[in-house]
């Protein structure tokens, strides 16, 4: 009987202890002065029916050729000398606002 009771009370001590960690660290939280928060646009977005993904600075600028960076683009699959756009075939492609001719 002796080992249930304290077990008993050791188990309302443990209880004790966590909601006063919690209060504390709610205290904490509370004493913050300032949160900043970072955020960044998409690599790729929708603008007037074209698709546009930035290149430079991300993973996308380590790809060898451009066929190997189009069908790791969003929206994208195919092969790198065939990519297509899902459900709509093969892609316009403009670089810097000029067309690129179509691979042969």
């Amino acid at each position: 009987m002796t080992a249930l009771v304290m077990a008993m009370f050791w188990a309302m001590a443990v209880q004790a202890q966590e909601s006063l960690d919690s209060i504390e660290s709610v205290e904490r939280l509370v004493a913050l002065q300032e949160v900043v928060i970072k955020g960044g646009l998409p690599n790729t977005r929708l603008k007037a029916g074209a698709m546009i993904t930035r290149i430079e600075g991300t993973p996308l600028a380590q790809s060898g050729t451009l066929g190997e960076m189009l069908i790791k683009v969003p929206g994208m699959t195919g092969t790198d000398e065939a990519p297509e756009v899902l459900g709509r075939g093969s892609p316009l492609i403009y670089i810097n606002g000029r067309k690129m001719p179509k691979p042969e």
